[in-house]
């Protein structure tokens, strides 16, 4: 069995190489295409925009790349997982990628070009932690303490106590303002997305109102042991709802009560909460 495996392996590494063309594995999921194995001898590889979305470790038999090009179409792109992770140069993503993977890029040492073609692509600063590009952005960025690229703030240096999140900001990256000492934020009205943990560890966050074009929240106040009230908008979804406002006895939540996530929070017993409606 394992002499016909290889075998098997090898004749499909011979047809790659002779011919060029790519092995690929797909998965339908309702009427969605996702990528789940790319195989390739090329250095430049781009993935079509048919795909929705493209799975951890596709890329992961790419010896050769050095350049990954997201066309339009895809939306969530995760860890390419490629062996030489050292090789990889520039990465673009087009207009529709909306979510990259928590440490999609991380540790790619050499990845110095990253090109977003759209202004809502929703990223950590762990996903090109470790990345030329990353060290060469804080580098060059002096002065700012707000990272914002493609409509999403994923870093930030700053130390104020009221924390005013730039117009225009679309996305706060997953733990992009962890472990600060503002005592309040003032959120932009653009804002309909808050990342995991994007608030762990700030211990001095007392009051937050979520704006109303905020569609989820997922696990984001983690640490933030002297909040004391959360104000939730009628159509805002909430993830992992026990994780995420068992952070302090003393927190009361505000929301509406058609409001799915109020009506859950309203049957447990360690929560607080207020209809304002």
């Amino acid at each position: 069995m394992q002499e016909a495996l290889e075998y098997i392996d090898g004749l499909m590494w011979d047809t790659i190489r002779k011919t060029g063309v790519p092995f690929v594995k797909e998965r339908q999921f309702e009427d969605r295409i996702g990528l789940e194995i790319f195989i390739t001898t090329a250095e430049k590889v781009i993935i079509p925009g048919k795909y929705h979305y493209i799975s951890d470790d596709a890329l992961a038999e790419c010896p050769n790349l050095e350049e990954i090009v997201y066309e339009e179409g895809i939306v969530t792109v995760g860890k390419p997982g490629i062996n030489d992770e050292s090789k990889l140069k520039k990465v673009v993503f087009s207009s529709t990628v909306k979510h990259i993977g928590l440490f999609a890029f991380r540790d790619c040492t050499n990845l110095g070009e990253v090109v977003f073609y759209g202004d809502d692509t929703e990223f950590s600063y762990q996903s090109f932690e470790n990345t030329k590009w990353f060290k060469e952005y804080r580098k060059n960025h002096k002065g700012n303490p707000f990272y914002i690229e493609a409509g999403t703030l994923f870093y930030y240096t700053g130390r104020r106590k009221i924390l005013t999140i730039p117009e225009n900001v679309k996305n706060i990256g997953d733990f992009a303002l962890e472990d600060k000492n503002f005592e309040k934020i003032i959120f932009s009205d653009d804002l309909h997305y808050i990342g995991l943990g994007a608030f762990n560890g700030c211990k001095n966050l007392k009051y937050v109102v979520i704006p109303d074009n905020v569609e989820d929240i997922y696990n984001c106040f983690s640490g933030c042991h002297s909040l004391r009230e959360v104000y939730l908008p009628e159509n805002t979804r909430v993830g992992f709802v026990n994780e995420t406002f068992r952070v302090s006895e003393h927190i009361t939540v505000f929301g509406y009560r058609n409001n799915k996530s109020m009506q859950y929070i309203a049957k447990q017993p360690y929560v607080n909460y207020e209809f304002v409606d």
